[in-house]
């Protein structure tokens, strides 16, 4: 007796003919077959996707890789609107969650809204250039890749997939009152410091080609639990070979390949000639960064109806020539006196009209350390040990509770992991790893 899904019919040997009927429960266990091979490739490309998440995250200089789009989907809520964080031009961000893993990360969408089959072809491009820029570079101040999901088809669902920022951009903290008064002046000079630093390790070609950003600006900078900065979105970087030629290595030429940037945030110099972009164009971009910090105020930003401008704001080459000193943001805290000097200075200099006014990379990276240690209510040159032991992983605390950083303890990871803290505080702090006895 055979008993049909869709209309509860019963049929029997005596109504039907037996080659129909074997047919019919082929066709049965075949649909049921189907339908649970899809469920098991989905469940194996979900364990597939946590397993290279784990390894991404707890392996330092992990190399991304291709990630199935199934666990994007399951850890995004297929990319829901709860979810997501925020959008640019060609992407949306949403904020993936592995429960079983106790991570959460950032995932990029790219956008099919476009008509054109160019511009979909220029922001699939975009993606593509942004994972092999962040192949080359690791560094505390730069946002992990951990992992990306490109689809052959163009017109597909493309992915990348990202160390997560909790506090959000820059730009999105300085708009909020609340949140810019937890951002005193000596967390601003660290988020300066922080930015500084990852632009002075492209720059210099340590992972193996000089690389300028091209599109330095507050929303492109993240910030984490500590306010410690990240520096997001390579998509326009270019990367220059160390075995060009001087002038090639410090000049890129742009010819071809349009104005890239945000309005406001580009030199002035070179948006108006479009001919060179090197270090010095960068350093403005950075300066316009280092006066929204200063001032609370934003680039571009509309206020009482009227754009600001910083550059012609402060700049002593621009049009209202104000005195930056004075526009200190109030919620910022009582500025140390020095060092507001210091900063307002420094910033001036970065947005200034001409090239080779504005300092070097390194310059402001070195002015900015200085800065930092004064801004501590520790001295840079005290010494102080921290002894590990090495019996249980370490761990880290989120608004969730306490989570180990790996799930064994993990020498090398631990490591590197207390490291990285010790660096991005300034501290001259002495590790000592032992093994636990108890």
């Amino acid at each position: 007796i055979l008993t049909t899904e869709k209309s509860n019919r019963i049929l029997t040997t005596e109504k039907c003919n037996p080659i129909v009927a074997v047919a019919f429960v082929a066709k049965v266990m075949e649909k049921a077959a189907k339908a649970f091979t899809e469920k098991d490739n989905q469940l194996s490309a979900v364990h597939a996707g946590r397993k290279v998440m784990r390894m991404a995250i707890e392996t330092p200089n992990f190399e991304p890789v291709q990630i199935p789009l199934k666990y994007i989907e399951q850890s995004t809520k297929d990319f829901s609107d709860e979810r997501r964080l925020g959008e640019g031009s060609f992407s949306w961000v949403f904020e993936g969650k592995d429960n079983v893993i106790q991570r959460k990360f950032a995932v990029k969408l790219m956008k099919l809204r476009f008509h054109a089959e160019i511009e979909i072809a220029e922001a699939r491009r975009t993606f593509e250039r942004e994972i092999v820029t962040l192949k080359y570079f690791s560094h505390p101040n730069i946002a992990r890749l951990y992992a990306y999901h490109l689809d052959q088809d163009l017109h597909g669902t493309h992915c990348l997939v990202y160390e997560l920022a909790s506090l959000g951009s820059l730009d999105q903290i300085l708009r909020n009152k609340s949140q810019r008064g937890r951002l005193d002046w000596t967390k601003r000079i660290g988020v300066a410091l922080d930015v500084a630093r990852a632009l002075q390790y492209m720059h210099s070609g340590k992972g193996g080609q000089i690389c300028f950003h091209r599109d330095v600006k507050s929303s492109n900078i993240c910030l984490k639990r500590n306010h410690s900065a990240l520096l997001i979105d390579c998509g326009i970087a270019k990367m220059i070979p160390l075995d060009e030629s001087e002038a090639t290595m410090t000049v890129m030429e742009s010819a071809g390949n349009g104005l890239r940037g945000t309005p406001g945030y580009i030199c002035p110099t070179f948006s108006r000639r479009q001919k060179h972009y090197g270090s010095a164009n960068e350093v403005f971009s950075l300066g316009i960064v280092f006066a929204e910090l200063f001032t609370g105020f934003l680039q571009n930003e509309d206020i009482d109806g009227e754009e600001i401008d910083l550059f012609e704001r402060y700049s002593g080459d621009g049009i209202e020539k104000l005195d930056l000193v004075s526009a200190a943001d109030e919620c910022a805290g009582q500025w140390d006196t020095g060092a507001k000097k210091a900063f307002a200075d420094l910033t001036f200099r970065c947005i200034g009209l001409h090239p080779k006014s504005r300092p070097r990379v390194n310059e402001i990276v070195e002015r900015l350390e200085k800065l930092a240690s004064q801004a501590r209510p520790w001295s840079v040159g005290e010494r102080n040990s921290i002894t590990v032991l090495s019996s249980a992983p370490l761990v880290y605390f989120d608004d969730e509770g306490v989570h180990p950083i790996s799930m064994m303890p993990h020498f090398a990871l631990e490591r590197d992991t207390l490291s990285r803290c010790i660096q991005e505080s300034n501290r001259d702090i002495e590790l000592i790893f032992d093994v636990a006895t108890d």
